[in-house]
């Protein structure tokens, strides 16, 4: 008999282990194939990775988690695939990054209408900004209408002129030719205050005592006049004055812009003028007091603006030490201080110039320099004012021109016969409202600092408009004063 145990051939094999034989058999004979990740060539092939990795020709593959995929550093972009490109086209996304996974700078799409559809959909998520309820955009900007208007016959038509003045106990008072009224905003009352010869061209009321209204007459003529029993307080009429073009008070003192060019300084307490300043050497159209009362701004004719040390002034009378000396294109008329940051004065000049400059006097009282910002607006600048709630100039306006070939000429543009207002610092238009159908010739600030009053020498007419409001917290400082309520006032 053959022994066959020698034989291995022919021997028996041992049966394996069903869980090996079951490994063995799906490894090598199945048709499903596993989806596979790609991984990183830099990726190290550490321990755990070689126990999860298959044995191939080339070498060994990794296994990654198919729900965290690890991308290559140079994949290609999603649309690669026919499909996917019609879809992209259909879109205009071909050319986004959406599609594309790579740095290079994105082009607007071809077509118009997708273009306008991204831009209305990014709208949609933008949200607005909050309008403060102090600003102009909050009150002007959405009224827009006049809360009060009044009848001025006989205003002066020129627009160098100062018919308008609003006192602190809320007193509106104009000039009417040779003669002078005022109303009480809060009892509605109208008072004829005084006729004069020859006719008045500027009045101011004092802010020390709000009864005191000071009358400057283009022929010389200056008096002071008490409100509260119409009576004549001081005569500063002097031959040699040939003119008042404008005034400032600061507590009892008045300063007078004269015609050949001097600035007088008078005292309610003193008979005569305590100082004369001689910078000028023609009219002066333009003065306003720093809200300390350190300084004095004067422009004149040739748009020469100064800056004054009231200290000196009053001291050295005569022989007084001016401070900057700030040139402009044209005539200033417009003259403002900022209350919220004393050293910014703004500047408003006519035609031809048109412009508004911002200076910091910080550094024009002792040398002069370049305005910190300009605003070309084209048209006659008549009066500006700061806010005293919010970070906002409002200006007022006549008419506008452009240049030809013959000169200037008069183009009617937005800003023509309007209020407008600018943001700080960025000094971006807010808003722009036609007021009146021809210039305005001044205007003037409520006590409250929320309200202006326009006047028009061609309409004969003077409008109120409720441009800021007061904060909370301010309204809460005022107390039992007077605050202005526009539900108070009537449209003519």
């Amino acid at each position: 008999m053959q022994d066959f145990t020698e034989n291995n051939d022919c021997a028996t094999p041992l049966p394996k282990k069903r869980r090996e034989w079951r490994d063995s058999f799906a490894n090598t004979f199945s048709s499903k194939k596993r989806r596979l990740s790609h991984s990183s060539p830099e990726r190290p092939q550490n321990t755990l990775a070689v126990s999860n990795a298959t044995q191939t020709g080339q070498g060994i593959t990794s296994r990654g988690d198919r729900f965290i995929p690890i991308r290559r550093p140079f994949s290609l972009p999603l649309h690669a695939s026919p499909r996917t490109v019609r879809i992209a086209n259909a879109f205009g996304l071909a050319d986004d990054r959406i599609l594309s996974y790579n740095d290079r700078v994105l082009r607007t799409p071809e077509n118009k209408m997708f273009q306008s559809l991204r831009s209305n959909v990014m709208q949609l998520f933008q949200q607005p900004k909050a309008i403060p309820p102090v600003s102009s955009l909050a009150n002007l900007g959405v009224n827009k209408q006049f809360v009060l208007a009044l009848d001025a016959p006989g205003v002066p038509s020129d627009l160098l002129s100062f018919p308008l003045s609003w006192s602190t106990s809320n007193k509106i008072a104009v000039a009417c030719g040779c003669d002078v009224y005022y109303q009480d905003l809060d009892t509605r009352e109208i008072t004829h205050l005084c006729n004069t010869d020859p006719p008045i061209r500027v009045i101011d009321w004092a802010n020390q005592d709000s009864n005191v209204l000071a009358l400057g007459a283009e022929r010389g003529t200056l008096h002071l006049w008490d409100a509260a029993d119409s009576t004549l307080v001081r005569d500063w009429s002097d031959e040699k004055r040939i003119g008042v073009y404008s005034l400032s008070w600061h507590d009892e003192v008045l300063a007078v812009g004269e015609r050949p060019g001097s600035i007088g300084l008078y005292d309610v307490r003193v008979p005569q003028t305590i100082a004369k300043l001689g910078g000028h050497k023609v009219p002066v159209y333009a003065l306003e007091w720093s809200r300390d009362g350190k300084y004095l701004a004067s422009g004149d004719a040739s748009g020469v603006v100064q800056i004054w040390d009231a200290a000196a002034c009053k001291s050295l009378g005569e022989g007084n030490k001016k401070g900057g000396r700030m040139k402009h294109g044209a005539l200033v008329k417009a003259l403002a201080w900022c209350p919220w940051k004393p050293e910014l004065l703004a500047t408003g000049t006519l035609s031809p110039d048109g412009r508004i400059r911002v200076w910091n006097t910080l550094e024009t009282i002792d040398k002069s320099t370049s305005p910190t910002h300009t605003i070309p607006m084209h048209t006659t600048i008549t009066s500006l004012h700061w806010s005293p709630h919010c970070k906002e100039l409002l200006s007022t306006h006549g008419d506008s021109w452009q240049q030809g070939a013959s000169g200037l000429k008069k183009h009617p543009t937005e800003f023509s016969n309007s209020i407008t207002v600018h943001s700080y610092p960025s000094y971006s238009r807010l808003l722009s409202l036609t007021a009146h159908t021809s210039a305005i010739g001044h205007s003037c600030l409520s006590p409250d600092g929320t309200k202006i009053f326009t006047i028009c020498p061609v309409e004969e007419a003077m409008k109120m408009w409720k441009v800021w409001s007061m904060s909370d917290r301010e309204a809460v400082g005022v107390g039992g004063g007077s605050i202005l309520n526009g539900s108070k006032f009537a449209i003519r």
